[in-house]
């Protein structure tokens, strides 16, 4: 649920056919937002906050798809496949956790082939099984 205040930023669009298009978001109106200029109700799903995660689709009909977490992305548990060994071929690997405390999210698998804990980042290999 977006958390919108007077004056902010919004992208709309009044249906998905038509270009997302920037305006100010004024208030709350019965079940949709309504735009400072206040032609037209807009719902839930048509109306976005105007930030760096969003300015691209300005202009464009494309559907907005969110960034993926790449901390959530693995839950432990999970069999993932994760690029392993020297060759460098993606194995099937038990799905430990996610440490962020390095430049960039660092997953950990356990590799069931090899016994081992194993430390991989997104661009290196892992995905879901």
């Amino acid at each position: 649920m977006m958390k919108l205040k007077p004056f902010n930023k919004v992208l709309v669009r009044p249906a998905k056919t038509e270009p997302w298009t920037a305006t100010f978001y004024s208030h709350a109106e019965r079940n949709g937002h309504v735009t400072l200029d206040r032609r037209a109700l807009w719902t839930e799903g048509n109306i976005l906050p105007y930030n760096d995660a969003t300015s691209h689709l300005l202009g464009t009909t494309d559907d907005f798809v969110p960034p993926a977490d790449e901390t959530t992305l693995f839950t432990c548990g999970q069999w993932v496949e994760a690029r392993c060994g020297a060759d460098k071929l993606f194995v099937k690997a038990l799905y430990l956790y996610c440490d962020q405390t390095w430049d960039k999210p660092v997953h950990f698998v356990f590799d069931p082939a090899c016994n081992k804990k194993l430390g991989i980042t997104a661009d290196e290999g892992i995905r879901p099984v």
